[in-house]
């Protein structure tokens, strides 16, 4: 191999690339911009969106406005609330679409629970289906009607047996809640949001994909609808100088995204938390996970390249190529969708180890093995050296398929024999 010819190719591609301004702003300035503008987003539409919940009381007696005094003084915990106590029937509600959760309190409530100490009062909660903010609305309820429960059981308590102390008797089981880290060790306050983080991070390799598509299917393709392989094909370089040249040109392209990407899912990961805790919360995992996060997404990208630059070598057009390697690396990260739903590591072991062929499979897991085991490292470089691998793999068939005579002439063929079957038919 010649390292000045291949020199001359990386520089040619380089060229390329910074020409391509589409390519380049999709690749290196959407993530510094589009995820931390997604997080501040979702945290300021979670923070800012209202819930608002509407009262309609029949009952009008001493427990019904203790419920109701009980759910406003929740609600100051539950930040952005609005509580409407002015309805007087559910079709005054339904006329405000914006309604969350409405809270209906019968006629009788207060009597049926003050008349025994058997007495059941019953409330009707009605949470609209469509509204985000309802799952938040009904917790809050359930958290006010608790809270009340517990205070009319007291005064019960008080009444059938006053040397009995209630708080005991309500609460005969004392609950203690350690969260643990991998090897039992006591879990830091952020890794709580460990489950939330991986998801982060998860969207961030997806979306770090397909930007080096477009440019790594035109390094082929484009070349031959252009017509200028075929230059490139009779200068001294080798076909490998000529298929190392374009595919380290475009893992440049591959490192400075994964770079741009770490930053701005690091970016979104502080503005989200921000907004919809209203504090900052560090990273579980810490500086290490951002980094395996970083290595990944950079062996990632790598892996979507070598599968494009592979597609673009046997394709007749940019279109086709394009289209193609799309197609395939979204079927393939379909993985990395069913990841957040569920535990891949455990789905490959024990029921679908096929999975473990797809290369995405090891993106995710070289990030969830890092969190999920004591030696998480070592588990977490495996996947990641996986990854590496299947690249070394996808470059050494590119480099057999890259064919100057098969790539030149093998349309021509087609058209040739489609022509000839017309000619006798």
């Amino acid at each position: 191999m010649n390292w000045r010819r291949l020199k001359n190719i990386i520089w040619k591609e380089l060229l390329d690339l910074s020409r391509d301004k589409r390519t380049i702003f999709a690749a290196i300035i959407v993530p510094i911009i589009f995820y931390p503008t997604l997080g501040g987003l979702i945290g300021y539409m979670f923070k800012a969106q209202p819930a608002y919940i509407a009262i309609i009381d029949y009952d009008k007696g001493e427990y019904s406005e203790e419920l109701k005094n009980t759910l406003l003084n929740y609600s100051k915990y539950f930040g952005n609330v609005n509580i409407f106590t002015n309805y007087t029937s559910e079709l005054q509600v339904l006329e405000n679409p914006n309604i969350d959760l409405t809270l209906i309190i019968p006629k009788g409530f207060t009597e049926n629970i003050t008349k025994s100490l058997n007495g059941v009062g019953i409330v009707y909660i009605k949470p609209n289906v469509v509204s985000s903010k309802a799952s938040e609305a009904l917790s809050l309820v359930e958290m006010a009607i608790n809270a009340l429960s517990n205070n009319i059981v007291r005064k019960r308590i008080k009444t059938a047996i006053p040397n009995v102390e209630p708080e005991r008797f309500l609460n005969p089981i004392k609950k203690v809640v350690e969260y643990i880290g991998p090897g039992g060790r006591a879990a830091s306050p952020e890794e709580r949001f460990l489950f939330l983080t991986l998801m982060i991070f998860i969207l961030g390799l997806y979306f770090s994909m397909h930007p080096a598509i477009a440019f790594v299917t035109d390094s082929v393709a484009g070349e031959k609808e252009r017509k200028t392989l075929e230059a490139l094909l009779v200068t001294p370089a080798s076909r490998i100088e000529i298929l190392g040249g374009k595919l380290i040109a475009s893992l440049v392209l591959s490192g400075v995204a994964a770079g741009m990407n770490t930053l701005g899912v690091f970016l979104m990961y502080t503005f989200l938390f921000g907004g919809l805790l209203g504090v900052q919360i560090p990273i579980g995992g810490g500086l290490g996970l951002i980094g395996i996060y970083a290595i990944d997404v950079f062996l990632t990208v790598t892996v979507t390249v070598s599968i494009a630059l592979l597609l673009s070598t046997v394709s007749g057009s940019v279109r086709s190529a394009h289209s193609n390697a799309t197609a395939l690396t979204t079927v393939l990260a379909l993985v990395m969708f069913a990841s957040i739903y569920g535990d891949l590591e455990k789905i490959a072991s024990q029921t679908l180890p096929l999975l473990y062929l797809i290369p995405y499979t090891h993106s995710v897991l070289a990030l969830v093995t890092f969190v999920k085991y004591e030696n998480g490292f070592i588990y977490s470089v495996r996947h990641l050296l996986i990854l590496a691998i299947y690249t070394l793999a996808l470059i050494t068939l590119g480099a057999k398929l890259f064919s100057g005579e098969r790539i030149l002439i093998a349309k021509v063929k087609r058209k040739g024999r489609k022509f000839k079957l017309k000619l006798f038919a």
